[in-house]
């Protein structure tokens, strides 16, 4: 089975548009509370391609709504974070929307 079969997009919690493709990199979410590693991005949620989209399936423990957050690129370990302000987590009610790196969207 492959990831885009695991994963369907109703299950997704976050999803992000990088701007282009870079072969060999990670995304990860990371954020104020531990399981985001606490602003550290090696230790963040690490993220998974489906197609053009970085996708997290599953709520991370201690997030909530207005939880802290931003989306970093690893490439070999060397983060690359975005450079707009925080984010804050949805509520658990709003819809999944797309997020595109760097972009207030």
């Amino acid at each position: 089975r492959t990831l885009e079969r695991q994963l369907s997009i109703s299950e997704v919690c976050l999803r992000v548009r990088l701007p282009k493709d870079e072969p060999g990199i990670q995304v990860v979410v990371c954020g104020e509370v531990p399981s985001l590693g606490s602003w550290n991005p090696t230790s963040g949620a690490l993220m998974q391609k489906v197609k053009d989209l970085w996708v997290l399936n599953d709520l991370p423990p201690g997030v909530g709504a207005g939880t802290q957050f931003k989306y970093v690129i690893l490439n070999k370990n060397q983060p690359r974070w975005e450079g707009r302000g925080n984010r804050n987590w949805r509520e658990a009610e709003a819809p999944v929307v797309t997020h595109i790196w760097d972009s207030t969207q």
